[in-house]
């Protein structure tokens, strides 16, 4: 799998410094009227909320609607939060191709970048400046042995990857990617038992020693697994969360237990998965009448692309794991993995939720996946709620979302920092 999948995501771990925010313009005030309010956990009747200066600043049918400000009307229709995206590789253009369908914030979750680029996604999304761009936050490069993954990758992409060897200080290789701007940090724990490429992962040893050194920093480690052995070894280290369900074994208790103990989270990525198994979950959401016209060029290729090998039996298993690991109490992360084949920025976060619901999420709880849940595990205190205080990042679907969780793909108006957001591949308009 990760041999196309890497191809594909060259450009992301390449990419430089995102493009800058335009500035700020008075459009960025108004009040949704009548509208059912998904807040990030819970469902409220139509009621009303004011926006001013892009920041929530009131809720409910009691508060007099100001005068000074436009109403859109909202019956018929819920409102949420912005996405956001647990999983992605950000590059160039990835972050107005995920604002354009709902995805308000992105977590990008390894990127070569280094100082200037993470410089660059902090002042946007501390700004409440109009923006045409996802925020974004990231780990940068991730922390990987020599020989492991990616960097059997590295010699394709003209770089070399940075990797953590046994003499190597861990403490230092971890304060030097805390001191460049990562805001979390991402350990790379792959064997290749899954892949077709002989890869070196960290001994257990090291692992917790990684795990250690990126906490005493006040940072969150995620561990990128392939197999359950794998998990388990980082949960039993103190891992905070694992990227991707493994894809060898259903989860059993002994690790439902250990991340129940550890607080630990699993962020989904179901949709690289789902391609994996040669679904067609991607080639729906690309033709989806909402979304068709909305898609850019690279958009459309990489939600085409295919693995080589697919594997039919790969989901129905990682679909039972996630259904355990939710039915057990573990929290679980809505994240697309995109730019990797059968997945795009923005467009497969509705992808995610269609599977997290068919792994046994109810629609609310799938939402919540990608709104409140994220947001609160990673510390983002301003976004990922509709409440008093948060900035204007929001949706307006038609219908209920909560009960049809396809109701999300059926997109009325995005806005970010307060500002709308023109969904036209064209020039943005407020």
């Amino acid at each position: 799998m990760h041999s196309v999948a890497m191809v594909l995501i060259a450009l992301a771990l390449l990419a430089g410094t995102p493009a800058a925010a335009t500035p700020a313009e008075a459009h960025n005030s108004f009040v949704v009227v009548g509208a059912k309010v998904f807040d990030g956990a819970e469902l409220h009747p139509p009621t009303n909320v004011i926006v001013r200066d892009g920041l929530i600043v009131a809720i409910g049918t009691d508060p007099p609607l100001p005068d000074d400000l436009p109403q859109l009307q909202g019956k018929g229709a819920t409102l949420l939060p912005g996405f956001i995206d647990s999983h992605v590789h950000v590059f160039p253009g990835a972050q107005a191709d995920a604002l354009r369908f709902g995805v308000t914030t992105a977590l990008d979750m390894y990127h070569l970048g280094g100082r200037d680029s993470a410089a660059a996604f902090k002042a946007q999304r501390t700004s409440l400046s109009k923006t045409r761009e996802a925020d974004t936050f990231t780990s940068l490069t991730g922390v990987t042995p020599p020989g492991g993954h990616p960097s059997q990758m590295a010699s394709g992409w003209g770089v070399e990857i940075p990797t953590l060897a046994a003499e190597d200080d861990v403490d230092a290789f971890v304060r030097e990617r805390i001191e460049a701007g990562a805001d979390y940090i991402k350990i790379m724990q792959d064997d290749s038992t899954i892949g077709e490429t002989e890869l070196v992962a960290f001994g257990e040893a090291r692992l917790g020693e990684i795990i250690r050194a990126v906490h005493a920093h006040q940072r969150l480690a995620i561990v990128h697994v392939s197999t359950q052995e794998q998990a388990r070894q980082a949960f039993a280290q103190g891992a905070d969360m694992i990227a991707h369900v493994f894809q060898d074994k259903v989860a059993d208790d002994e690790l439902l237990a250990l991340a129940l103990k550890n607080d630990a989270a699993v962020i989904t990525t179901l949709s690289v998965l789902a391609r994996a198994a040669g679904t067609e979950h991607a080639d729906t959401l690309s033709a989806h009448p909402k979304f068709t016209d909305h898609l850019s060029s690279f958009q459309s290729q990489t939600l085409g692309a295919r693995f080589p090998r697919e594997r039919p039996q790969l989901l129905g298993r990682i679909l039972e794991s996630i259904g355990r690991f939710h039915a057990a109490g573990v929290p679980v992360l809505a994240g697309s993995d995109a730019p990797n084949p059968g997945t795009a920025h923005g467009a497969s976060i509705h992808q995610e939720l269609e599977l997290l619901v068919a792994a046994g999420l109810s629609p609310k709880q799938a939402l919540h996946a990608a709104t409140a849940l994220p947001a609160r595990l990673f510390g983002l205190d301003d976004r990922g709620r509709i409440a008093p205080g948060m900035r204007a990042d929001l949706l307006l679907v038609a219908g209920d979302p909560t009960e049809d969780i396809l109701q999300t793909r059926e997109l009325l108006r995005i806005w970010k920092n307060g500002y709308g957001v023109q969904r036209a591949l064209s020039d943005e308009t407020p």
